[in-house]
């Protein structure tokens, strides 16, 4: 009897070990092929978050320069306007210090403020 039951258990485990390896194989290779097309797909998005930040970026530096520059250029009229103002009459007055005793900038303060 022990002879006959031996056979039988190496025919199951056989059968066992070839239903294991047909249906673990390919799900080993559907989880690799998986993690693959997920990695790109996780790549693409990524490219495509970065690109989107970095324009929204340079676009907020160039807003920033941009408005850097017209504030030099106000400073620049300002600083003209009070040389054009001290050197009237040839006679050397600083201009900004009786800045707010004077109606000549109000027009140029006016159009700042708006």
């Amino acid at each position: 009897m022990a002879v006959s039951r031996l056979p039988r258990l190496r025919i199951v485990t056989a059968l066992l070990g070839a239903l294991l390896v047909v249906s673990i194989v390919p799900l080993i290779a559907l989880h690799f092929s998986l993690i693959r097309i997920n990695r790109d797909a996780l790549e693409t998005s990524e490219k495509k978050y970065l690109k989107g930040s970095s324009i929204t970026l340079a676009e907020a530096i160039d807003n920033s320069i941009s408005n850097a520059q017209k504030d030099l250029v106000r400073i620049a009229d300002g600083i003209l306007l009070g040389k054009s103002v001290a050197t009237t009459g040839n006679v050397d007055i600083d201009p900004f210090f009786s800045l707010s005793r004077t109606e000549v900038l109000d027009g140029y303060r006016q159009s700042l403020a708006e």
